[in-house]
């Protein structure tokens, strides 16, 4: 039984709205977009306003439309303590300007060792770690790495804890590393959020700018989220200028086309079967054709049964020709 044409747009549009719902890439709980700040003043979380969540810049770090830039000495961004844990990702777009002594892009915790939450380069190379922490026990080092290489050049770096203990991290929407003996955070307020700074005596700061950091609770982003959030990454603040118009170019005149030339044929020629016939192929048919018609003409559909008579003409009287079939 056919199909109504009801029941093939009903069934379309419960596909197109599936596909739609499972494509949606997931809310942040907490943003910080630091591209349009302004020197010395807070930057408010865009996203969950009612915790009424501020990044305050220290020591005056200077804004542009890239985000905040630090000076790698004593600048950096505190956040307001709140409390997570569990299931986290964090995104973050990123420009070092020099790797510093293990600098760190954030660190959330109770102090240096002690239920740390952070990402930074190791050592003073270019080389990153995503670390969870658990307490202070030192076994809680769980990381997964990738290396940036570029310095000066933005990076969109994502990086994931889930309560299986598999952490990843992805830089421009690629899956760069993964370990799968990890951990998730605990979930506790931490004193301490900061970006741009280490929390402990330990660490230099971070040298680079930070364009925004977003923070999603309870979410393990996909690697299809990563990729769909790197082609993102650069938001309403940083659309493109569009190009100026330009006209098109006006059409040259028509030129009339040149008159074909007669068509000369090769020793060989393609026919219309796709074969190839010999150019003797015109004599050699006429000779065939004077066969064929020699050979009706002697094979007559009638009888000849007319005498000719000698005296008519001075000729010799002719026999009788009879042809019959």
């Amino acid at each position: 039984m056919a199909a109504s044409p009801t029941g093939l747009l009903l069934t379309l549009l419960i596909f197109i709205s599936c596909r739609s719902t499972n494509a949606a890439t997931p809310q942040a709980t907490h943003t910080f977009d630091f591209r349009a700040c302004s020197k010395g003043s807070n930057i408010e979380d865009s996203i969950s306003t009612n915790l009424n969540l501020i990044a305050t810049p220290v020591n005056s770090p200077d804004c542009d439309g890239e985000g905040v830039h630090l000076d790698g000495l004593t600048q950096y961004l505190d956040l307001t303590p709140y409390s997570f844990g569990g299931s986290t990702s964090f995104e973050v777009l990123v420009s070092f300007t020099a790797y510093n002594y293990q600098s760190h892009i954030f660190d959330f915790g109770d102090g240096q060792f002690d239920d740390n939450v952070y990402l930074y380069n190791y050592g003073s190379s270019p080389e990153i770690k995503w670390y969870v922490r658990q307490n202070t026990e030192s076994k809680g080092e769980h990381e997964a790495t990738v290396n940036f290489n570029e310095l000066g050049q933005f990076s969109h770096v994502v990086v994931t804890a889930s309560t299986s203990g598999e952490m990843k991290i992805y830089k421009d929407g690629v899956l760069q590393g993964t370990k799968t003996d990890g951990w998730a955070p605990r979930t506790l307020m931490r004193n301490y959020h900061w970006l741009g700074r280490a929390v402990g005596s330990n660490s230099k700061y971070f040298y680079g700018t930070l364009s925004y950091i977003s923070i999603y609770n309870g979410v393990v982003l996909s690697d299809q989220d990563c990729a769909e959030l790197y082609n993102e990454r650069n938001g309403a603040t940083l659309s493109p200028t569009p190009s100026p118009t330009t006209p098109s170019p006006t059409p040259s005149p028509t030129t009339p086309s040149p008159t074909p030339s007669p068509t000369t044929y090769d020793e060989l020629t393609i026919d219309a079967g796709g074969g190839y016939v010999n150019k003797w192929f015109g004599p050699v048919w006429a000779v065939f054709m004077l066969f064929v018609c020699a050979g009706f003409c002697s094979c007559g559909y009638y009888v000849v049964r007319k005498e000719i008579n000698p005296t008519d003409s001075g000729l010799k009287r002719m026999p009788t020709i009879e042809k019959a079939y």
